[in-house]
C-alpha cells in the first residue's frame, strides 16, 4: 500500500478532502476526530476496493470534516489506513477551508490573517471590524494609527499596542476604527499588523452611513463584516389564500415576507474578488444594527458579473430577506425613547 497524497501535520480542510492510494487489495480506511479529552473518536469508516489500476480513491471528505470544523474551525483529526497487518495513521490538525488554496497552510497562516482578501478595506468610522489569526506562536497584536488635523492641516501617527495572541488557536479581533480614535484628530488610516501578518483599512469620512452592514462568516468560518455603499431597496410580498365561505369570498389567510435588494457600490477590483468567494458563498449572514449584531438574513440571489478588462469596475446586487419565520421586525426602540418628533432635525438644520 502506497499513500499518494500528502498529509501534512497541519493543512485546510479542503487540501486533504480527495486522497489517493495505490494497493492490490482492499484496504479498510478510518477517519478520527480527536476528542478534547484526547481520545480518538471514529467518524468515518469504509472499506475501499481497488480499480484496475490497482488505485483507491477516497473523495469529498471535505463535507465531513467540515461539519465537525464549523462549530470550532480547528481540530486533529487521525487518517488511517489497513491492509491485511499493514497500518498507515498519519493525525493532523485541520483548518476549515471551503476554498482551495494553493499554498501550505502552515505558509498561509504565518503571513495572512484568516480572510482571501488580498488588498486594503475600506471601512466608515462608525463601523465594526473583525480580523482573525491562527498564530504558530506567541504573538502580539500591533496597529499603528495615522490622523489628520483639520485645524492645523498636518498629519501625524500613533503606535498602539493590541492583544497577544495564543500559539495554535484561532484568535478573534476587534480591529474597529472606534477603538482608535484621538481626540481633536480625524483617524484617516490605520494598519493591523501581527508578526508577518499586516492588514491596512482605510476611513471613509466623507460618506454617509451605510444603509445595509453585514456580519458574516467567511471560508474560514471566522467572522468579518461588509457594508454597501449603494441603494438598499425593499418590496413588501404578500400571498393571499382565498375561499368561498358560506357563499362569501373571504381571505383566510396571509403569508408575507419583505424582499431586499442591496447594491453594494463600485468597488475595487480586489475587494469584489473577496465578496463573490466570501460574503456570497456563507451560510450565515446577520445584518448589523448600530454596530449590533441584528437578525440573521438568507442571501437568495446574487448578480455577480466580471470581466477581464483592466478599467473594469465591479458592481454587485444581492437580494435577501429576514431568515426567520415572522417577517414584521419593527423597532420601536428610537420611537419610545424620542424628545422632538421626526421633523426636529430637519427644522433645525
Amino acid at each position: 500500500m502506497i499513500l499518494e497524497t500528502f498529509i501534512p501535520d497541519l493543512a485546510f480542510s479542503s487540501q486533504v478532502s480527495n486522497i489517493v492510494l495505490s494497493s492490490d487489495s482492499d484496504v479498510k480506511f478510518v477517519l478520527y476526530r480527536v476528542t478534547e479529552s484526547g481520545e480518538n473518536e471514529a467518524i468515518l469508516s469504509e472499506l475501499y476496493t481497488p480499480d484496475n489500476d490497482s488505485k483507491i480513491y477516497i473523495l469529498n471528505l471535505q463535507k465531513i470534516l467540515s461539519g465537525y470544523l464549523e462549530p470550532v474551525i480547528t481540530g486533529d483529526f487521525v487518517f488511517s489506513f489497513v491492509v491485511d497487518d499493514e497500518t498507515l495513521e498519519y493525525t493532523s490538525r485541520l483548518i476549515l477551508s471551503r476554498s482551495e488554496i494553493n499554498v501550505s497552510a502552515p505558509k498561509f497562516v504565518a503571513n495572512k490573517f484568516l480572510s482571501l482578501l488580498m488588498g486594503d478595506k475600506v471601512t466608515r468610522p462608525n463601523n465594526k471590524e473583525y480580523v482573525s489569526v491562527y498564530s504558530l506562536t506567541e504573538d502580539t497584536v500591533n496597529v499603528k494609527a495615522y490622523y489628520r488635523d483639520n485645524e492645523t492641516q498636518t498629519y501625524s501617527e500613533k503606535d498602539i499596542a493590541g492583544n497577544q495572541v495564543t500559539k495554535d488557536t484561532v484568535t478573534l479581533l476587534d480591529v474597529s476604527p472606534g477603538n482608535y480614535e484621538a481626540e481633536n484628530l480625524v483617524l484617516v488610516r490605520y494598519i493591523v499588523s501581527c508578526g508577518d501578518r499586516s492588514m491596512t483599512f482605510w476611513i471613509d469620512n466623507l460618506s454617509e452611513s451605510s444603509a445595509l452592514s453585514v456580519l458574516f462568516s467567511n471560508n474560514f468560518g471566522v467572522l468579518e463584516t461588509f457594508s454597501i455603499s449603494g441603494v438598499l431597496q425593499w418590496e413588501p410580498k404578500y400571498t393571499n389564500d382565498i375561499g368561498t365561505i358560506r357563499g362569501e369570498y373571504n381571505k383566510y389567510n396571509i403569508d408575507f415576507y419583505r424582499e431586499y435588494t442591496a447594491n453594494t457600490g463600485v468597488l475595487e477590483r480586489l475587494t469584489a474578488d473577496w465578496l463573490e468567494l466570501e460574503l456570497f458563498s456563507s451560510l450565515y449572514v446577520f445584518e448589523m444594527r448600530d454596530t449590533l449584531i441584528g437578525k440573521r438574513i438568507m442571501i437568495s440571489d446574487q448578480t455577480v458579473k466580471r470581466s477581464s478588462s483592466k478599467t473594469e469596475t465591479p458592481s454587485f446586487e444581492f437580494k435577501y430577506r429576514i431568515s426567520q419565520r415572522i417577517q414584521d421586525v419593527i423597532d420601536f426602540a428610537g420611537f419610545i425613547h424620542r424628545i422632538f418628533d421626526m421633523t426636529f432635525d430637519l427644522t433645525f438644520d
